[in-house]
C-alpha cells in the first residue's frame, strides 16, 4: 500500500517546529523569569486575557482561519485565492470592531478586565492577523518562510519580556504588551519578507465561496470552544471557587506539560498539510504507523514528565508557585490524549467533515465542567487537574470510534492499556505526594520504557543508519 511523503512530513515538522518555539514553547523557558517578577494574582489576570482571546477567536470569526488554510491549499488559482483572504480579512476586522464595541457593556461591570478591555482588542485583533498570516505561507508552501518568521518571533518575544519585565520593571503590563507587539510584527514580518502582496489582493468575494468557507469553518466553532473548555473552564472554575491568585497557580503548572503539547502540535499541523496533499490510500498505508509512533513518543515523554514533576517543579517555579507542581501530573496526562485526539481529528478534516468533530469534544468538555464543579471546592487544583485528564480520555475514545469508520487504522491494544494505565498510576501517586512514592513510580516508568521500546530501538537503529551512510559518503 503506498504511503504519504514523509520527506515533505519531516520537512514541514522542522519548519513549523522553529515557527512554533515563539509562541508556545519559549513561554516554558520564561516561565521563572514570570514566577519571579509576577504575582499569582498578576499571572492569573494575564491568563484570563490570553484565554479569553483564544475563546473570542472562534466565536467572532467563525474559526475562518482554519477554511483559509484548508481551502487554500485545495486551490492553485490566484484569484480563488485572493477570495480566500478577503473573505478571513473581512471577518476579522469586522468581529474586532464588534469586539471593541463591547466595551460598553464590559464597563458596566467593576473589574480589571474592564480597565483594560482595549488591550483585549489588541490582543484579539493581532492573535487573528498572526494566524491568518502564518496558516496561508504555510498552505501557498512557503515552508522555509514559516520557519524564519519563528526565529524571528522567538528572538523578539525573549527581548521584549527582559526589557519590559527586567529593565523598564513594568509587570503585568510589561507581559500583555511584549505578546501584543510579538504578534502585529510577526504577522508584518511574513508579510514583507514573503512579498505575500504579490500573491494576493483584496477584491471582491463571491457569494458561494463565502458561503462555503463558512460552511467548512463554522462546525468548528463550536469543537473549538469545547476544546477551550476543556483546556481553560478550569481556571473559571477555580477562580470563582477559590481565588485568582489559586487560578495564577495553576495556570502556571500548565506551561510546564505546554513543552510536550508544542512539540506534539507542531507534528500534526505538518501531518495535516501532508494528508491534504495524500490520496486515500496513501493516508490509509501510514495512518496507523504514524498513530502508533505519536503514541509511543507521547507516552514516554509524559510519564518522564509525571515522574520528574516535583523535581522541575522546583526548578522552573518561584517559592510562592512551587505547590503547583502537584497540578503537573494529571495535567501531563491529559496532553497525552489531546495529542493522540487532535492526530485523529486529521483524518476528519481532510474528509471536511467538520461537524464529526464536536461529538467528542463537546462529550469531553461536559465531563470536565460537571466533575469541575463538583471535585475542585474539595480537592483544589488538583481536582481541576484530574478532570482536565478525564475530559481528554473522553475525547479520545469517541475520534478513535468515529476515525475507524473513516481511515483504516490498526492499534495494539496491550499497548494502549499498559501506557494508559501507567499514566493513571504515576499520576495519582505524584498527585497525593505519598510516602515513598518514587519506589512506585521509577518501576513503572520501566515498565513504559519497556512497552514502547520499539520507538527507541527505532531511533537508534536509524541513527547509526545515517551514521554509516555519511561515513561511506566521506570514503
Amino acid at each position: 500500500m503506498p504511503k504519504v511523503n514523509y520527506k515533505k512530513l519531516s520537512t514541514d515538522t522542522v519548519a513549523f517546529g522553529l515557527s512554533s518555539i515563539a509562541s508556545k514553547v519559549i513561554s516554558y523557558f520564561l516561565l521563572p523569569l514570570y514566577t519571579a517578577v509576577l504575582t499569582t494574582e498578576e499571572f492569573g489576570f494575564a491568563d484570563t486575557m490570553q484565554t479569553l482571546v483564544n475563546l473570542l477567536y472562534p466565536l467572532f470569526t467563525f474559526a475562518i482561519c482554519e477554511a483559509l488554510l484548508r481551502f487554500t491549499i485545495d486551490d492553485k488559482d490566484i484569484n480563488k485565492r485572493s477570495q480566500y483572504v478577503t473573505a478571513s480579512a473581512i471577518i476579522v476586522f469586522g468581529s474586532t470592531l464588534i469586539i471593541w464595541a463591547m466595551q460598553l457593556i464590559v464597563n458596566f461591570s467593576d473589574s480589571l478586565l474592564a480597565d483594560h478591555w482595549i488591550y483585549v482588542v489588541l490582543m484579539y485583533l493581532g492573535f487573528n492577523i498572526e494566524r491568518c498570516t502564518s496558516y496561508y505561507t504555510k498552505a501557498i508552501g512557503k515552508t522555509k518562510l514559516v520557519a524564519v518568521a519563528g526565529v524571528f518571533n522567538t528572538s523578539l518575544l525573549i527581548g521584549l519580556n527582559l526589557l519590559f519585565l527586567l529593565v523598564f520593571k513594568i509587570g503585568l503590563m510589561g507581559y500583555i504588551w511584549a505578546i501584543i507587539i510579538s504578534y502585529y510584527a510577526t504577522s508584518a514580518f511574513q508579510i514583507i519578507a514573503g512579498r505575500l502582496w504579490q500573491n494576493i489582493r483584496l477584491c471582491k468575494v463571491e457569494k458561494e465561496i463565502f458561503l462555503a468557507m463558512i460552511k467548512y469553518s463554522a462546525p468548528m466553532i463550536v469543537t473549538i470552544m469545547a476544546w477551550w473548555v476543556n483546556t481553560t473552564a478550569d481556571k473559571y472554575i477555580i477562580e470563582y471557587a477559590l481565588d485568582i491568585g489559586k487560578r495564577g497557580l495553576y495556570a502556571a503548572a500548565y506551561k510546564i506539560p505546554t513543552i510536550i503539547s508544542s512539540l506534539t502540535t507542531i507534528f500534526i499541523d505538518a501531518w495535516k498539510l501532508t494528508m491534504y496533499d495524500a490520496s486515500k490510500d496513501q493516508v490509509d498505508g501510514s495512518f496507523s504507523t504514524v498513530y502508533k509512533n505519536l503514541g509511543m513518543f507521547s507516552a514516554l515523554v509524559v510519564t518522564a514528565l509525571i515522574v520528574f514533576s516535583q523535581f522541575l517543579g522546583g526548578i522552573m517555579f518561584a517559592e510562592s508557585y512551587y505547590v503547583a507542581w502537584m497540578c503537573i501530573p494529571f495535567l501531563a496526562a491529559a496532553v497525552y490524549y489531546s495529542t493522540l485526539s487532535g492526530y485523529l481529528a486529521s483524518a476528519i478534516t481532510k474528509e471536511k467533515s467538520t461537524g464529526k468533530l464536536l461529538v467528542g469534544t463537546i462529550s469531553g468538555a461536559i465531563v470536565n465542567i460537571a466533575l469541575g464543579i463538583l471535585l475542585v471546592p474539595k480537592y483544589g487544583i488538583v481536582g481541576a487537574a484530574f478532570t482536565t485528564y478525564l475530559g481528554f480520555f473522553v475525547t479520545w475514545i469517541i475520534r478513535l470510534i468515529q476515525v475507524k469508520k473513516i481511515v483504516e487504522i490498526e492499534l495494539n491494544v496491550c499497548q494502549e492499556i499498559v501506557n494508559a494505565l501507567s499514566m493513571l498510576v504515576t499520576s495519582v501517586v505524584m498527585s497525593v505526594d505519598m510516602q515513598y512514592k518514587y519506589y512506585v513510580v521509577i518501576p513503572v516508568f520501566l515498565i513504559t520504557i519497556l512497552n514502547n521500546f520499539g520507538l527507541i530501538r527505532d531511533i537508534v537503529v536509524k541513527f547509526f543508519e545515517i551514521i554509516n551512510h555519511r561515513k561511506q559518503k566521506a570514503s
